[in-house]
């Protein structure tokens, strides 16, 4: 009886250790793949940022070329003969 009990705790014991063993290694994947998440997460906020700043940049240059030609078009008038051409 004392060997059938001694050999019941030490299985127990033993699937204890494989249990913690298991739990280790999940928390250690869970602890990768969240770091690994996180970069990516970070990867992508900087590429809405530059994205958002490239499309004001293009924004701002369209702005820009259409104030110019305004500009130009005030620099010239339409002559009183032009204006039905």
């Amino acid at each position: 009886m004392k060997n059938e009990a001694e050999a019941y705790m030490l299985k127990e014991l033993s699937l204890l250790k494989w249990q913690e063993k298991a739990t280790k290694l999940a928390a250690e994947e869970n602890s990768a793949k969240m770091v690994e998440l996180q970069t990516k997460l970070s990867s992508l906020e900087e590429n809405i940022k530059s994205k958002r700043y490239f499309s004001c940049l293009r924004f701002i240059h369209i702005l820009t070329a259409q104030v110019v030609h305004i500009q130009d078009i005030m620099k010239f008038p339409l002559q009183r003969g032009d204006q039905g051409k």
